[in-house]
C-alpha cells in the first residue's frame, strides 16, 4: 500500500556515506570537495540501491527517494501486492543497507495506494474519471489513456492507471491491474494531526489509517458508468464541458447534480463505481494481513534455526514481522527466541521495543560471525604465507 517516499535524512554525517565502500555514489566529482561539478548553486552525488536514491547535497543536506513497493521487488515492479508486513521489512533492509536509523528520515512525500482487478478494462474505467472533485484528470505519462492525475490544492495528488499497460513491454501480466492511488506532496496535515513524521513513525502505522483518505479520494471522483444504457444521457455527463458549467453554481447546486450522478451509476450503471470501491476496501483489508500461505517453504533463520517461512523470500534471518508471526500464533516459540536473544536491560520495554532488540540482535550475532569468520581466513592466508 506504501509506495513511493521522499525525505531528508538528519543525525547522519554525509562523509560517513561518501567514505563508505559499499555506495558506489556517481556524479562529475570535484577531486578537493568530493562534489561533482556544476554550474547550478547546488550540487550533489547519488546512489542507488534497488530503486531507492541517496543524494549527498555540497550543502551536506541528504535526502532518500523511491518506491519501498519496487525496492521490495528488487527494484523492478510494483504490480503485485504489497504487504504491511513486506512494508515493514523494507525499511528494515532500508535502514540496515544504508546503515540510517528509520527514526532519522523526515518525511517530505508520500504514495499510498492499492492494485485491484478491475470489473472491466482498466483503459474503459479511467477514460470515464473525469474529475476529482472540481479538478479535471490528466493524462499523464505512462500511456494515452491509460493514466490519469489530479492535483488537489498542490498538495496531493489522486493517481489513477493502469498497471498491465504500463508494464506491458517488460511483463506479460495475464490480468487487469487498476491501480489507485494518492501522493501527498506536502506532510504537513499528517504531522501536525497525527504526528507521522519520520519513516520510523510510518513503520509503525498500520494499513487501516489510510483505509478513510483512499476511500474518499475514490468516492470523491466525478465518474460516469460506461454501462448507461442512455447513449445521450451518458455523452452529456462524460463531457468535461457540462460540468464546468455545474461548477460555476452554488455549492448546492453541485452536490445535487453529483448526487444524482451517483444514483445513476448505482441503477442503470451497475453499481460499478461502488463495485470498485469496495474492491479498493477488501484490498487494504487483504494488505494488511500477512500474505496467505503461512509457513509452507522450508527456509530457517541462520542464526536460530527456527522456520522463517512466512518473511520474505531473500531474507536470511528471524525479523521484526517472523518475531511478530510467532508472539500471535506459536508463543512458545517467541518466548523461546526471546529468552536468548533479548538482553535484560530491555525485558521491562513494551513490546515492540522488544521485538525489534531481539531481531537487532540476532543481525548483530551474524554481523559478528561473518568478521570473525574473515578474521579467521585473513589469519590462515597469513600462516600460508609465512610457510
Amino acid at each position: 500500500m506504501i509506495d513511493f517516499i521522499q525525505g531528508t535524512i538528519i543525525n547522519t554525517n554525509p562523509q560517513t556515506l561518501l567514505n563508505n565502500p559499499k555506495f558506489d555514489f556517481t556524479g562529475e566529482f570535484n577531486p578537493d570537495t568530493g562534489f561533482c561539478r556544476k554550474t547550478v548553486k547546488t550540487s550533489f552525488v547519488k546512489d542507488y540501491f534497488k530503486g531507492i536514491e541517496i543524494k549527498v547535497f555540497d550543502t551536506n543536506r541528504i535526502t532518500i527517494s523511491g518506491s519501498l513497493h519496487k525496492f521490495y521487488n528488487n527494484g523492478a515492479h510494483n504490480y503485485n501486492d504489497f504487504h504491511y508486513s513486506n512494508f515493514q521489512e523494507s525499511v528494515e533492509e532500508v535502514s540496515s543497507y544504508f546503515q540510517i536509523d528509520s527514526k532519522n528520515i523526515h518525511l517530505t512525500q508520500l504514495e499510498y495506494g492499492v492494485n485491484i482487478t478491475p470489473p472491466l478494462p482498466s483503459f474503459d474505467i479511467l477514460k470515464n474519471c473525469l474529475f476529482h472533485e472540481k479538478t479535471e484528470f490528466k493524462n499523464g505519462y505512462v500511456r494515452h489513456g491509460t493514466y490519469k492525475q489530479a492535483f488537489k490544492g498542490q498538495k496531493r495528488l489522486i493517481k489513477c492507471y493502469d498497471k498491465q499497460a504500463q508494464y506491458s513491454n517488460d511483463y506479460s501480466l495475464p490480468n487487469q491491474i487498476l491501480r489507485v492511488e494518492v501522493k501527498l506532496l506536502d506532510m504537513y496535515h499528517l504531522r501536525n494531526t497525527h504526528s507521522i513524521c519520520t519513516l520510523n513513525d510510518l513503520y509503525n502505522t498500520p494499513f487501516e489509517f489510510f483505509r478513510e483518505p483512499l476511500l474518499k479520494a475514490w468516492d470523491s471522483i466525478v465518474f460516469v458508468s460506461p454501462y448507461l444504457d442512455n447513449q445521450e444521457e451518458y455523452l452529456t455527463l462524460s463531457n468535461p464541458q457540462y460540468w464546468y458549467s455545474i461548477f460555476e453554481k452554488s455549492k448546492a447546486t453541485i452536490k445535487r447534480h453529483k448526487d444524482n450522478l451517483k444514483e445513476l451509476n448505482r441503477i442503470d450503471g451497475k453499481n460499478l463505481k461502488n463495485q470498485i470501491l469496495n474492491l479498493i476496501d477488501s484490498k487494504i483489508t487483504e494488505l494488511q494481513e500477512l500474505p496467505l500461505g503461512g509457513l509452507v517453504e522450508n527456509r530457517v533463520c541462520l542464526i536460530t534455526g527456527i522456520s522463517i517461512s512466512m518473511q520474505r523470500v531473500d531474507s536470511s534471518l528471524l525479523s521484526v514481522n517472523g518475531l511478530r508471526y510467532y508472539y500471535k500464533h506459536q508463543k512458545r516459540v517467541y518466548l523461546e527466541v526471546k529468552n536468548k536473544y533479548l538482553s535484560k536491560k530491555w525485558v521491562n520495554d513494551d513490546l515492540e521495543t522488544q521485538i525489534n532488540e531481539i531481531a537487532h540482535n540476532i543481525r548483530n550475532k551474524k554481523s559478528n560471525l561473518t568478521i570473525k569468520k574473515r578474521r579467521f581466513i585473513d589469519i590462515g592466508q597469513l600462516s600460508f604465507a609465512i610457510h
